[in-house]
């Protein structure tokens, strides 16, 4: 990896879906890129060398994207579920590992050292399409990545009796948005209580958004700040 930038993405991924990541290291490992052409390489094709930059740096960031994985949790057994699959991708182990899919997948995670522990959940959303998240408990997390190939995110998730929800922001990629719709946000007389955090929990901002209209758009970050964490609190007077 030959920037901090694609350690946020490759590994934030990974973290997002709840998949454990394997390091080795090397002697005389400096910094292996990603090819630039990763959707055309294929398995048998050499590895490229090394390009050089700041390991110490985007070791210590791995380790950092580690220890969120242990805080999160990993997949469960039959615990994710295709939200969109891109038909036009090949999805074949062994032949098209360096493909990069524009799937949208939700997964449960589970053994994690979160007080949201059996309530943490993945998006990873490799699709503009809009998606359904499945039942969530009221008071869930929702861990949320966006491909680069992602403009913003349209997402129904929730569910009408549901009170609380907190939205873990884990792409390093711009967004135009997330448009939250249905669920959570249907029938609203009243207004949310929307918290944003940074990664180290300090309150960035706090106010009370409108969903009377049953639908809200969060802007996150520009430029994005994986780890950016937006809790949503119905506030009393409302279904």
């Amino acid at each position: 990896m030959k920037s901090a930038f694609e350690v946020d993405y490759w590994i934030g991924g990974l973290v997002t879906g709840g998949l454990p990541l394997q390091m080795l290291a090397t002697s005389g490992w400096t910094a292996d890129p990603i090819p630039e052409n990763f959707q055309q390489r294929r398995p048998d094709t050499p590895n490229p060398k090394p390009s050089g930059g700041n390991v110490t740096a985007y070791v210590a960031r791995a380790k950092w994207w580690l220890d969120r994985y242990r805080h999160f949790g990993h997949v469960a057994e039959d615990g994710a579920t295709t939200l969109h699959l891109d038909e036009q991708c090949c999805h074949v182990q062994g032949v098209c590992e360096w493909v990069a899919c524009n799937d949208t997948v939700f997964a449960t995670l589970t053994g994690g050292t979160s007080s949201f522990a059996n309530r943490t959940f993945g998006l990873y959303v490799g699709s503009p399409a809009a998606v359904t998240t499945p039942a969530m408990p009221d008071n869930s997390m929702l861990l949320l990545f966006q491909s680069i190939a992602v403009g913003g995110v349209t997402v129904t998730v929730g569910s009408p009796a549901d009170t609380r929800i907190t939205v873990v922001l884990h792409s390093p990629a711009s967004s135009t948005g997330i448009a939250m719709s249905g669920g959570f946000w249907s029938g609203r007389a009243a207004g949310v209580e929307e918290t944003v955090s940074s990664p180290d929990g300090k309150v960035i901002s706090r106010k009370t958004v409108s969903a009377a209209s049953g639908a809200y758009t969060f802007r996150p970050s520009n430029p994005a700040i994986p780890g950016e964490t937006v809790a949503f609190a119905k506030t009393q007077g409302g279904t």
